[in-house]
């Protein structure tokens, strides 16, 4: 395999892997705002935004920063630990 081909390939794993994370951070926050007993529409008058724009953030459509990530923590009463509980299996890297 030529060194371009390598790079474009461990690109694309990269990105790969990033994809997956988003999707299980965005999951992940949808059973944790269920699990404290709110509606994405209550989650969404908290954060002052509509719901589309929250559902968007939930299926991983729209960026989800760090920041994001916490105001819907907060939004929904619930440590960000919680999340990151939650992630500990995920494997971040492959051989």
């Amino acid at each position: 395999m030529s060194s371009l081909k390598r790079i474009k390939a461990i690109g694309e794993s990269k990105s790969h892997r990033a994809n997956l994370l988003k999707e299980k951070v965005a999951a992940d926050l949808v059973i944790l705002i269920s699990k404290a007993g709110l509606s994405r529409s209550d989650v969404a008058v908290k954060l002052a935004i509509s719901e589309p724009a929250l559902a968007n953030l939930l299926r991983g459509d729209a960026k989800l920063g760090l920041d994001t990530i916490t105001a819907i923590c907060d939004a929904a009463s619930v440590e960000f630990r919680d999340l990151n509980q939650s992630l500990s299996g995920v494997i971040l890297k492959s051989k």
